[in-house]
């Protein structure tokens, strides 16, 4: 019984080894065949094709022969021969359906001798975009309301939109293709919201409003609209003036609206500078007004009760120059009045003095003069500037008033505080936005000491509608690498409670940008960044462009933090410039850093940057723009220990926010969320109010009379038997 089955399972073995060796022959001889067609390229052949990404329906040409991509974006293309392949291979730009085009991007080897014998060909996608506008609370406004819309890309390229292109659906690039050490690999194209101009005004901050065409087909843009109630107030006596406001808008174009129940509601008016004046029986000037926010606006008005009494204040001044004092003219002046047909001169001048200051209506000079009308329209016709890079801030949320006892030169105007009291929170998000910043980038990771602080933070924030970035502390204190599990699952913490949230909605997904990236390997960053890259944007923090390319594939960007940069090196700017093109070629968000000044001698450094009176500042922010930022991070709000910090200090004062002030054009509430600067207490003031400056002036000269009678007076006793009637008046 035994032998039967060993025969039998020999015999299975003799065919198993007879097929195992047939296999192997066939593949040798196929590999002979396909070294033979390398080792011969003049013979015809077929060159495997493969797309990145995997797209069905592209095309290809070559020697006659046309094929299209399967579902798995493979194509075989028959040539008569591979030699000189290159010059007659094409990618033939094609519509594959009704929202996507593609495009010849790259390829990976040459069609003569493709790696492996497959070609891979990077392809550039393009999507059919459609968007919406919408003003405040989602009110859809028409598209014939927007005189141009520019948008761009975070590799660069800028689409400009005006006109009745505005109604059209548009093509934008969606995807593009990068080489990496894995291959070739196909990156989404971002777009920000570069400009929208209505009215001659820009409604959207630069670069706030991103898009993904790759995830997203139909764009709602928000633009910032705003509802401004304006009244008209008499100067002296208050109250309601005026029947209506002129309101001229930034292009020069003029608008007149009556006042109904004394006011005048502006709706849905764009973002920008503003003149206004009252239209009334009165005289009301021209009056800039800088439009932010919603707001009420109060124009003074002097009505002509207002001017009635000033002329005849003048008017008495007058009389009682003449004869206060000199009751002998009095007494002379009436005899003539009495006996006399004629009036005498001085009673004419009188009762002109008291018309003119009754019938005294700006009606004639109440409107703008034409000097001003003219410089309005000469305004107009300004080339205007591009709207201004997001300006961010690093923000730390560390500070208990014991952390301002080590290494500190100088200390906020709010006090020695912690950064668990939300009202400093508020204080700061304040100061930020009238400078012109929109967000924080807060340093933080996951603690129980951190947690509810940035918690506090976010609620601050949201009350203002101001924007927060995270910068995730990837180093512990001793500049040592936390474990790249520990990273990881804090990442997903943080995604997890705040990847939806808008506060952090800064350029449609939240930022994260994680600090210490030189110290990790490419295998731990990937377990970092990869469980979280669909729901955050993750930024390396690399300092040079080695170091940047070893990961550029894992991450959407880098975020230099230089907070010793010397803007005077020569090297300076040519390094940011180049990180700007190394980031952009590959795709990525480019945050470009720029420092008011810097000083750690304190923790043991030696360089010192001076801040030059907010000239460093200034000259910090035209160096990052210069390398084409997405973004510029200012490095930093409250950076204490390395006197890197731009928030109102003790020693600095508020330089630093009044200079970001007038580069960015803001300002609007500035001086009113600054806290009180001893060192300035001399500029603060506001003087008089207008009305009590002209009571005190009306008031002197009521009393300039009696002045001059008690002189008179005076000099008469002092001359003896001298005849008063004879002596000056003064």
């Amino acid at each position: 019984m035994i032998s039967p089955l060993i025969t039998s399972v020999r015999a299975a073995g003799r065919v198993l080894v007879t097929l195992g060796l047939t296999l192997i022959g066939l593949t040798l001889t196929a590999s002979a065949a396909a070294s033979a067609e390398a080792a011969a390229p003049n013979k015809p052949g077929t060159l495997v094709i493969k797309t990145v990404p995997t797209i069905a329906g592209a095309q290809f040409r070559a020697d006659g022969n046309t094929v299209v991509s399967d579902d798995t974006g493979m194509a075989r293309l028959p040539v008569q021969t591979f030699a000189g392949l290159s010059a007659r291979l094409e990618v033939l730009p094609t519509q594959v359906n009704d929202n996507l085009k593609v495009e010849f991007d790259r390829m990976l080897g040459s069609p003569e001798h493709p790696p492996g014998g497959v070609l891979t060909v990077g392809l550039r996608t393009q999507r059919l975009i459609t968007y919406n506008f919408v003003g405040p609370n989602s009110t859809k406004m028409a598209p014939e309301r927007i005189s141009r819309l520019v948008l761009r890309s975070n590799t660069g390229e800028t689409v400009p939109t005006d006109g009745a292109q505005l109604t059209r659906p548009i093509w934008l690039t969606a995807s593009r293709t990068h080489q990496t050490q894995l291959g070739l690999i196909a990156k989404d194209v971002y777009w920000t919201v570069d400009r929208v101009v209505v009215d001659g005004a820009e409604v959207v901050n630069r670069g706030q409003q991103k898009f993904s065409p790759a995830q997203q087909r139909d764009w709602t843009i928000k633009l910032l609209f705003f509802q401004v109630r304006v009244t008209g107030e008499d100067l002296l006596f208050g109250g309601t003036a005026g029947s209506g406001v002129e309101v001229y808008r930034p292009d020069g174009t003029v608008d007149q609206v009556p006042f109904v129940d004394g006011y005048a509601n502006l709706t849905n008016l764009p973002r920008g500078n503003y003149q206004m004046r009252v239209y009334a029986s009165g005289l009301s000037s021209l009056r800039e007004v800088a439009i932010s926010k919603d707001q009420e606006i109060v124009l003074e008005v002097i009505t002509p009760r207002d001017m009635w009494i000033v002329g005849s204040a003048l008017a008495l001044v007058a009389f009682g120059l003449v004869f206060i004092g000199r009751r002998h003219h009095v007494r002379a002046a009436g005899k003539r009045l009495m006996e006399s047909e004629r009036r005498p001169r001085w009673l004419r001048v009188l009762v002109v003095m008291l018309i003119a200051g009754s019938v005294f209506t700006p009606a004639a000079i109440g409107g703008p003069r034409p000097e001003q009308v003219s410089r309005l329209a000469a305004r107009a016709q300004l080339p205007m500037t591009d709207a201004q890079e997001p300006l961010l801030a690093y923000y730390y949320i560390w500070y208990n008033p014991t952390s301002w006892l080590r290494a500190k030169q100088d200390y906020p105007l709010l006090g020695r505080y912690s950064s668990a009291d939300s009202d400093v929170m508020r204080r700061h998000i304040e100061m930020a936005a009238a400078a012109g910043l929109s967000g924080f980038l807060v340093s933080w990771k996951h603690t129980e000491f951190l947690d509810p602080r940035l918690e506090q933070l976010v609620d601050q924030a949201r009350r203002q509608d101001f924007k927060l970035g995270i910068v995730y502390q990837g180093l512990d204190f001793a500049r040592e690498p936390l474990s790249a599990a520990k990273v990881a699952e804090d990442l997903r913490y943080f995604a997890d409670r705040y990847a939806t949230d808008p506060v952090f909605d800064l350029f449609g997904k939240p930022i994260v940008i994680i600090t210490g990236t030189e110290r990790y390997t490419v295998e731990q960053l990937t377990q970092i960044v990869g469980p979280v890259r669909d729901r955050l944007m993750v930024l390396a923090s690399a300092k040079n462009l080695d170091d940047y390319q070893r990961t550029a594939a894992l991450f959407e960007g880098d975020a230099y933090y230089w907070s010793s940069g010397d803007i005077d090196e020569p090297s300076y700017r040519e390094k940011l410039e180049r990180m700007g093109e190394a980031v952009h070629a590959d795709g990525g968000m480019w945050l470009a850093p720029a420092a008011a000044g810097f000083d750690a001698t304190d923790l043991g450094g030696r360089r010192v940057v001076d801040r030059e009176n907010g000239e460093t500042l200034r000259r910090a922010i035209e160096m990052a723009k210069g390398s084409g930022p997405d973004a510029i991070a200012i490095i930093s709000w409250n950076e204490f220990s390395e006197n890197s910090h731009i928030e109102p200090s003790e020693l600095y004062g508020t330089t630093a926010l009044r200079t970001l002030a007038e580069i960015t054009g803001t300002g609007a509430g500035l001086e009113a969320s600054l806290p009180m600067d001893s060192s300035e207490a001399g500029t603060r003031g506001q003087g008089l109010p207008s009305w009590l400056a002209i009571a005190v002036i009306v008031a002197l000269a009521l009393l300039l009379p009696v002045w001059a009678a008690r002189r008179r007076r005076k000099l008469a006793s002092r001359a003896g038997d001298g005849d008063p009637k004879e002596l000056s008046p003064l």
